[in-house]
C-alpha cells in the first residue's frame, strides 16, 4: 500500500515523507522475515524425513550455486567429500547458511572461503572458514540464539535465525556445532553429523507404538 501511495504522489512526495515511507517499508519486510524465520526453525524441529544416499560434494555445490556468491569470492571445496545417508534437505539448509554468512558477513575484497571435512568415526565432521572479520570469544556462544545477530540493522539486514536454524538441525542428529574464531582473524564454523543418526526416546517410543 505504501508502494501505491508511492506511485500515486510521484514527485509530490516530500523527500522527509519519503524517508518515513521507506522506514515503513523497511520494517514491514522485517517483520516478514521475522516470521518465516521462526516458521523454519519451528520446520527445523520435526524429525523423521527421507534418508537418501548423497555425495556431500553435491550439497554443497548446491548451496553454493543458491545463495548466488559475488564472483570476487573464491570459494574452495576440499577433494574426497563423503558419500552420505541422512536427510539430504536439512544438510542443505546447514551448508546454506554458513556458507552464505561466510560471503555475506564478509568485509574483506577477497572473499575466501574453504569448506572441508575429516571421517572421525563414528561422525563426520564438517568446516566451514573464512577470511572475514571474525568474532570475539564473548559472542562464541550468542550467535547461536534465536534473533540475536552481531551486525546492526543498518549495516546488514539479518532476521538472527539462521544459526540457531543450524544448531537445531545439527543437535536433532545428534551432532554438534561451535566457531573458532577471532576478532579480525576470520571463522571457522564446525560441526559433526553421525554416520548413523542417533534415535531419540521420544522418537524410539513413537516408532514402537507404529510397529504395534
Amino acid at each position: 500500500m505504501t508502494g501505491w501511495i508511492e506511485e500515486d504522489m510521484a514527485d509530490r512526495l516530500p523527500e522527509d515523507i519519503r524517508g518515513h515511507f521507506n522506514t515503513i517499508k523497511g520494517r514491514v519486510v522485517r517483520m516478514e522475515g521475522l516470521i518465516n524465520g521462526i516458521l523454519d526453525y519451528t520446520k527445523a524441529a520435526k524429525k523423521g524425513g527421507e534418508l537418501l544416499s548423497f555425495a556431500a560434494e553435491e550439497v554443497v555445490k548446491d548451496a553454493i550455486e543458491l545463495i548466488g556468491a559475488p564472483e570476487k569470492a573464491i570459494i574452495n571445496v576440499r577433494e574426497g567429500m563423503p558419500v552420505m545417508k541422512a536427510e539430504r534437505v536439512k544438510l542443505q539448509q546447514v551448508f546454506l547458511n554458513l556458507i552464505h554468512n561466510a560471503v555475506k558477513y564478509n568485509d574483506k575484497e577477497d572473499i575466501q572461503v574453504d569448506i572441508g571435512f575429516e571421517d572421525q568415526g563414528k561422525d563426520w565432521k564438517f568446516f566451514v572458514k573464512d577470511n572475514g572479520p571474525g568474532i570475539e570469544a564473548r559472542y562464541h556462544e550468542k550467535i547461536f540464539v534465536i534473533f540475536q545477530t552481531l551486525n546492526a540493522r543498518d549495516e546488514v539486514e539479518s532476521r538472527g535465525v539462521g544459526l540457531a536454524i543450524v544448531k537445531k538441525i545439527i543437535e536433532e542428529e545428534g551432532g554438534k556445532i561451535w566457531v573458532e574464531s577471532e576478532k579480525g582473524a576470520g571463522a571457522t564454523f564446525i560441526f559433526t553429523w553421525p554416520k548413523v543418526k542417533k534415535v531419540s526416546v521420544e522418537e524410539s517410543l513413537f516408532s514402537e507404538a507404529e510397529v504395534v
